[in-house]
């Protein structure tokens, strides 16, 4: 179950109109990875104007994913979110309702891989910290660094079975691939959800 936000246009009129919608969408495959398709299963429109019964300090973010997924409580389920809704708080949260998450990260959040990220890393090194509660952070270089939280993974690196131009074996972090394959949900709704001309 996956996360994403988009921008509304409307063709032909005189100016673009912004709305932040929070989408809740999974993935299937039928037989292969090319028989791949990706739904929307549940949405919210974020007016900034609603907050859940949450503590005062609870981020709007939060709020929107404890909404979202609130029928998945307790059943063990992976969610997959990508950098606006980076908090521990929320990671703490979905833990506490037994829902596993990776996402992204935001590094100016507050709390956020406070050490790892002035770590000086070359293309293909990590870093990480585990918590006792289970968050995983890591900090894994490729062209910038890419920080990445989870409670599904731990620091390993994979082969891609990809070469690049020099026909080395391409390695990344395995919480990267699992990521970039679990948002392929997300990615290919937004596809499907666009307008196509005739």
């Amino acid at each position: 179950m996956y996360f994403s936000r988009f921008l509304l246009t409307v063709p032909r009129a005189p100016t673009i109109i912004g709305a932040t919608t929070t989408v809740f969408s999974d993935r299937s495959c039928l037989t292969s990875e090319v028989n791949c398709f990706g739904y929307t299963w549940n949405y919210k429109i974020y007016t900034g104007q609603e907050r859940l019964d949450h503590p005062a300090f609870t981020l709007a973010s939060t709020d929107i994913v404890l909404l979202l997924n609130e029928i998945l409580f307790d059943k063990g389920y992976n969610i997959y979110m990508e950098n606006w809704f980076s908090s521990p708080d929320l990671f703490l949260q979905l833990q506490a309702k037994r829902i596993n998450a990776c996402e992204t990260v935001r590094m100016h959040r507050i709390n956020i891989l406070p050490d790892l990220h002035k770590i000086k890393l070359q293309k293909g090194e990590t870093a990480y910290r585990c918590t006792y509660s289970g968050i995983f952070s890591l900090v894994w270089s490729d062209k910038k660094n890419v920080c990445m939280l989870s409670m599904m993974h731990y620091a390993s690196i994979e082969d891609t079975r990809k070469q690049d131009v020099d026909r080395n074996a391409i390695m990344k972090a395995s919480v990267v691939v699992s990521y970039n394959e679990g948002m392929g949900g997300v990615d290919r709704s937004d596809q499907l959800a666009t307008t196509h001309k005739s």
